[in-house]
């Protein structure tokens, strides 16, 4: 004879509420509380002048969403802007020794 036991699912906090689905509550409540978005996060972009074109296809993924993921804004709740993002391209891509 055995017992068995089941454990209560895991309750997962998000930012303004709790649920126990990952994803699902990520998009509904935000990762954050309001309290901690004050102002809005600055992103650094560093890559050589060379791939200035990849860097600009990665920030309108991060912007506007790509495939499953709906964007920084709609997932975790801040604006981005070009004013929020700065580059950093006088690098050259080197091979490595």
């Amino acid at each position: 004879m055995f017992r068995a036991y089941t454990l209560p699912p895991v309750l997962f906090t998000f930012g303004e509420g709790s649920g126990i689905h990952k994803m699902p509550g990520l998009l509904e409540f935000g990762p954050y509380q309001k309290a901690a978005t004050i102002g809005s996060p600055r992103f650094g972009f560093v890559f050589p002048s060379e791939y200035r074109d990849q860097a600009n296809r990665l920030y309108l993924a991060l912007k506007n969403g790509i495939g499953y993921f709906r964007g920084v804004e709609n997932t975790f709740r801040f604006p981005l802007a070009r004013e929020h993002v700065s580059d950093f391209s006088g690098l050259t891509a080197q091979p490595c020794p």
